[in-house]
C-alpha cells in the first residue's frame, strides 16, 4: 500500500530544548492537517539537532504555514 502524499516543511534554528510535541502543538493549533511533526536528533550523545519537519496533508495548509510563519520566531 502507498504512503500517502504529504507536504513537508523544514523549520530551522530550533532551541535544543524543542522537542516534537513542541512542533505538533505549534503547527497543529493553527491546523488540523497536520500529519506529522518531528524534531531531528544526533544518536550519541542523544541531543537536538536544532532542525526539523512538518508534514501536512494538503499543499494549502503547508502553503498557508511558510507564509504565516517564515522568518517568525517560534520558540523564545
Amino acid at each position: 500500500q502507498p504512503k500517502p502524499l504529504t507536504f513537508n516543511l523544514f523549520v530551522a534554528n530550533l532551541p535544543f530544548e524543542a522537542r516534537s510535541k513542541d512542533l505538533r502543538e505549534f503547527f497543529g493549533s493553527e491546523n488540523s492537517s497536520l500529519v506529522s511533526a518531528q524534531v531531528i536528533f544526533h544518536e550519541n550523545p542523544r541531543k537536538s539537532s536544532g532542525y526539523g519537519f512538518v508534514a501536512f496533508k494538503y499543499k494549502k495548509d503547508a502553503d498557508e504555514a511558510l507564509s504565516s510563519f517564515q522568518g517568525k520566531v517560534i520558540w523564545s
